[in-house]
């Protein structure tokens, strides 16, 4: 039984060194960003027409029993939102908090599509890059290729070099 288990692990979890998984997250998040990222003007647009809403989505929902209209769906806060996700987005692709920055571009990825389709526009392409950069948020997709990994190597390597110094030290003594 055991033997069965670890095959079933081997065949559905596989050691992997992560780089195909930075590869895609390089790959799509540059993509989302050049071109599929929502319009800001657009969406500045749809605002502009009223606040209220044809089809609410759950998320915008959320968001508007949680804050009051005035405050989030406004110009001034969707370009924050905008500009916040947008650089989310850079940080995701450099990989720079890489699982913080994925989960900030996709759920901010996920405002601009939920508030398109709450005025009725129904557009489902960008739906499954949304979800793909929210699954790349809750993997180690930072483990390579990142700036991440580089710090973590940069760590790894002071504290080597500590404890060799250490151990030279007390092999000195």
């Amino acid at each position: 039984m055991n033997r069965f288990v670890q095959g079933w692990q081997n065949f559905w979890f596989p050691e992997s060194s992560a780089y195909n998984l930075a590869i895609c997250r390089i790959i799509i998040t540059a993509s989302k960003l050049i071109f599929f990222f929502p319009s800001l003007e657009f969406h500045i647009d749809l605002l502009d027409g009223g606040t209220k809403f044809i089809e609410p989505q759950i998320f915008i929902s959320l968001i508007d029993a949680l804050f009051p209209a005035d405050l989030v769906f406004t110009s001034q806060s969707i370009s924050i939102i905008y500009w916040i996700t947008a650089i989310a987005g850079l940080t995701a692709v450099i990989g720079l908090a890489t699982r913080a920055s994925a989960l900030v571009f996709a759920l901010g990825n996920w405002f601009f599509v939920a508030l398109r389709y709450s005025y009725g526009e129904e557009h489902h392409s960008e739906a499954i890059l949304c979800i793909f950069i929210l699954l790349l948020a809750l993997s180690p997709s930072g483990k390579r290729l990142s700036i991440d990994a580089l710090l973590r190597r940069l760590r790894t390597s002071e504290s080597d070099t500590s404890a060799n110094q250490a151990i030279a030290l007390n092999t000195a003594m």
